[in-house]
């Protein structure tokens, strides 16, 4: 059974497991936005991470449990971690053992795209460049969107832009059947694979 809408919490700060990838740092980008405190943790530096140290955030790389101590004390705090964290990796199983019940990235995103007009491409191939086009578009309407997306779009090198919260942009992924947590406005399948 899928969630399908839980509300977005308002915590003082957000730690993201596996925030390097794709779908979470567009996560991080977006909370940022919002005026949270953000922190994580990723298991290699890359053009996406820098990205995420140059706004700010403090990521950590190794499973040095000191590190998030220091960071959490005291916090009212919400953990998100991506599918590429097992539910054995070291930190999680700190913030198990601590308590805290972390949220699927899928189920985290859901509960923002949720909230407002959204507009969720999905499909075999085409998913990014139909979702780039798209906030293209709606940037270049003025409209008040945020969108978030697969990939680096170009000429931002980033994959979350923002004018607004009014609508949401959304490259609805298939993988464990994240999608399915998603109640788009409307649907966009580009294409698919027998």
């Amino acid at each position: 059974m899928y969630k399908r809408h839980i509300k977005l919490k308002n915590k003082k700060l957000y730690y993201l497991l596996g925030i390097g990838g794709v779908g979470m740092s567009s996560i991080a980008q977006y909370l940022i936005l919002k005026g949270y405190k953000v922190y994580g943790f990723d298991n290699s530096h890359s053009v996406i991470t820098k990205m995420l140290e140059n706004k700010g955030l403090n990521i950590i790389y190794d499973n040095s449990i000191d590190k998030i101590q220091s960071i959490i004390q005291g916090s009212d705090i919400e953990v998100v971690y991506s599918a590429a964290i097992k539910t054995d990796h070291p930190i999680f199983s700190y913030f198990i053992d601590k308590g805290f019940k972390p949220i699927k990235r899928a189920v985290f995103l859901a509960s923002i795209v949720n909230e407002s007009e959204s507009y969720a491409v999905a499909g075999t191939h085409g998913k990014t460049t139909t979702s780039s086009i798209l906030t293209h578009i709606f940037s270049y309407s003025n409209l008040s969107f945020s969108a978030f997306v697969g990939g680096l779009m170009l000429p931002q090198k980033t994959n979350f832009l923002s004018s607004g919260f009014e609508k949401t942009i959304v490259e609805a992924d298939e993988y464990d059947r994240s999608f399915l947590n998603l109640t788009p406005f409307s649907a966009c399948i580009t294409s698919i694979d027998a």
